[in-house]
This record gives C-alpha cells, structure tokens and sequence, in this order.
C-alpha cells in the first residue's frame, strides 16, 4: 500500500512540474508579445532613435532578446526589420559597453537569420566594443556554430585582438565553445598567439578544463560524461600539438564497460 502511495506522489509531482512548466511558458510568451509591442509602437510614433536606461537602441534591445518560442523570435525580427526601415543606425553603439546591434545578435545563439539580417544590412563585423572585442569574439563565446560561421564568413581578421590581448580562439577556449573551437582551428586561426598574460589558447584551456570537467565515477551516466570528458581532453591534447607544431593523432574514447572510465587508445590509421 505504501508502495501505491509513493507512485501516487510522484505522479502527482511530474503532472505538477509540467503545469508550472507549461504556466512559465504561457507566462514567458506573454512577456514577450507585451515587449514586441511596445518596441512596435514606439517605433511607428517615431521614438526610434530613444535609448534605454543601458544606452541601447530599439535595434539593440531586439537583437539582445532571447525568445524561445517561435511566434517570439519571428516578432523580435519584425521589430528589428522596422527599426532599421525608419532610420535607425545598424552600427550605433551602446552607451552602456560600445556593443552594436551585431554584437548582442551574435551572443545568441540560434540567431544565424537575424545575424545575417544584420550584416545585409550594412552591419560591421569589425565594430569594437569598449573593450576592444568585435562581433566575432560575442560569437566565438557564446554563440552557436551557424552563428559564428555568419559573422567568420565576413569577417577578413580571424586573429584580431581584444584589449587583453585575447582572440576569438582564446575566448571560446574559455567557455570550451567546442564546435567552434573545431572550426577556428579549420579556418588556419593563429594558436601561438598569446595575451597580455602570457597566456596561449592551449594554456587557456589547460587552466579552464577542469571547470567543464564532468565528474562521473558515481553518476548514472557515466559513458555520456566520460565521452565529454574524453571530448575536452583531446581538444586540449590538440591544442598543445598544434602549438608546439607536433601531429596529432586522435585517440578513441573507450567506454566503462570495456575499460577504466576515460581510457582512450589511438584510433586505428
């Protein structure tokens, strides 16, 4: 009887979580529709040109939204679309930090149409912020790789420096942006190079890895953290290679069930 009862309870609690769920989703979409349309409005009375409390545009402000839902994102864009139709400046920059439309767009990730909206439109992809950074360093952190390849593909500098002297390369080392780490690499981006610190993107990723590191001996999925694992130490194997111009041979991840918990052997040629 007992054993009824505690199914009951958690029955109860999942319908309970996909309540909440499903009333934060309502709640977040009405937000946003209550947002779209003072953005709308204030444009077409001709407050286009007005900035926020940070400095930022309208432009900006659409271009700094994170909408999950579709009819969200395709309202966000529409303000930008009609922004940019009554004279707002695609390259202004925020009071606040320097940032341009651009740079936030290209902070976001899933956001390749509005970043590509941007630069059709006149967007410079080598605008740099209060601290030096452009576009592609917003993307090279925190952006998605159909994202960061939008703003790569016009970018001529892949080597660019920010005030401290880190690149694109050396920022998405320092949040382990993966993908794009794999395509700057691809696209011949400079791995000598090294900050004001000292610092290369393979001591960067040295001193960070341990941070993205998934610890995963007492976890229930200790194959799906032991691949991730696997994954950051041999992006940082790679970067050591390269920068000490020495080849790199991948290995292959060996799973628990055939091996300690990371053990990697070198993939056949």
């Amino acid at each position: 009887m007992s054993i009824m009862i505690f199914l009951a309870l958690i029955v109860l609690l999942v319908v309970q979580l996909i309540i909440l769920k499903r009333n934060s989703s309502k709640f977040q979409l009405n937000e946003d529709e209550a947002k779209i349309s003072e953005l709308l409005e204030a444009i077409h009375s001709g407050k286009q040109q007005h900035t926020d409390k940070r400095g930022r545009t309208i432009l900006m402000i659409a271009c700094d939204e994170r909408p999950i839902h579709k009819s969200s994102r395709e309202g966000f864009f529409r303000v930008i679309q009609e922004s940019l139709k009554t004279g707002i400046r695609v390259n202004a920059r925020s009071l606040e930090n320097g940032k341009t439309a651009l740079a936030y767009a290209a902070a976001k990730p899933y956001n390749t149409d509005v970043v590509e909206y941007l630069i059709k439109t006149g967007a410079d992809t080598s605008s740099k912020d209060s601290r030096g950074r452009t576009p592609l360093f917003e993307a090279a952190t925190y952006g998605d790789l159909s994202v960061f390849s939008a703003v790569a593909n016009h970018t001529s500098n892949l080597n660019v420096t920010d005030d401290e002297g880190n690149t694109p390369l050396m920022s998405a080392v320092a949040q382990m942006n993966l993908p794009v780490i794999h395509e700057l690499i691809e696209r011949n981006a400079n791995v000598k190079l090294r900050n004001n610190k000292g610092e290369s993107a393979y001591d960067i990723a040295a001193r960070v890895k341990p941070k993205f590191t998934k610890y995963s001996r007492n976890s229930a999925r200790p194959n799906e953290y032991g691949k991730h694992n696997h994954t950051l130490d041999e992006m940082v194997r790679e970067l050591h290679c390269l920068e000490n111009d020495e080849p790199f041979k991948p290995k292959k991840y060996v799973p628990p069930s055939t091996g300690t918990l990371g053990d990697t052997g070198d993939l056949d040629d």
